[in-house]
């Protein structure tokens, strides 16, 4: 059933998305292909330590990175649509998220789950934030990117935007596979090379929504596959935004928020229509573990002999 092919012949490229300008006139593409040239020569350490490596900067400081593929999950009904929306908005606006400075540019929000509810959600951002037309972009989205045909289509669309997304955020993974088991090292790793093909066609840091399994505390569910190859991981907890990996960026405190329920409109019955909003929360101290038995008669002890939480030698003890 296998080696039927040659290699590598379902691996996506860049080339299949159509190239798109940026805004210094020559296109992403030749400025990729100057950087794999460069990236490809070997060079002694001496001279490869004194290069200069500023990387592809961020998106939002601390949590995302520019030509990155992150993930953002969590449990149903945690707020991951709302955080990652929230996101995408001051991306666009060029407004810093949770004082987390951004990098300005447009947003692409690919809302596989249908439009019908994001309906509500854009309304309450535009009613939080004002009615200021940023270039957030909303698109309903049933593109396969595990086949040629999907990769096409999405490419097309970003090639009809007025400029190249910084920011590309794919609502929910689950929906995306179109069909292909997550569970699948084989659906997620093409899944995976789709991805990365479209991040070094465009620039952008691409978000995937995802969920936790059963077990929250066992991490994003299915193959193993998804988390060798993100360079970020954001889980969304208990009204926090936790950074559980991050690539060549040092760890970044958690992200308190709260979400807002806001009146966006009357239904035909004349009751309220509502949708939520993301606002800035303190992070809730964790607990600390309770000591009893035995083991709480000698932290006593330690409290006693020494109140100033100065060390203390076995003789002593």
């Amino acid at each position: 059933r296998y080696a039927q092919n040659s290699p590598g012949v379902a691996a996506a490229t860049p080339e299949e998305f159509p190239v798109v300008q940026d805004s210094d006139a020559y296109t992403f593409r030749e400025h990729v292909d100057k950087a794999n040239k460069q990236r490809h020569v070997a060079r002694r350490l001496s001279e490869f330590a004194a290069s200069e490596t500023k990387g592809p900067g961020y998106l939002i400081k601390g949590l995302l990175q520019r030509r990155s593929y992150a993930e953002l999950f969590g449990q149903p009904g945690a707020g991951k649509t709302f955080v990652a929306l929230d996101m995408a908005y001051h991306v666009a606006a060029g407004l810093p998220w949770m004082a987390h400075k951004v990098h300005a540019g447009p947003a692409l929000y690919l809302a596989y789950e249908g439009t019908g509810g994001m309906v509500k959600r854009a309304q309450a951002l535009r009613q939080k934030y004002g009615q200021e037309d940023v270039p957030l972009y909303i698109a309903g989205a049933s593109f396969n990117l595990r086949d040629l045909a999907g990769r096409a289509a999405l490419g097309q669309v970003i090639a009809d935007l007025p400029a190249p997304p910084v920011l590309i955020v794919i609502d929910t993974f689950a929906r995306a596979l179109m069909g292909g088991d997550e569970n699948s090292a084989q659906d997620v790793g093409a899944f995976n090379s789709a991805v990365a093909a479209l991040i070094e066609s465009t620039g952008a840091c691409v978000i995937i929504i995802h969920h936790s399994g059963k077990n929250k505390n066992a991490g994003a569910r299915g193959s193993s596959a998804l988390l060798g190859a993100i360079d970020t991981e954001l889980e969304v907890d208990e009204n926090k935004v936790v950074a559980s990996k991050q690539r060549d960026v040092e760890m970044g405190e958690p992200v308190g928020f709260k979400l807002v329920p806001v009146v966006v409109g009357i239904d035909e019955d004349g009751d309220e229509l509502t949708s939520c909003v993301v606002e800035p929360d303190v992070v809730a101290a964790k607990a600390h573990c309770k000591v009893s038995g035995n083991a709480k008669r000698g932290f006593d002890v330690l409290c006693e002999l020494r109140p100033d939480n100065k060390p203390i030698d076995e003789s002593a003890w």
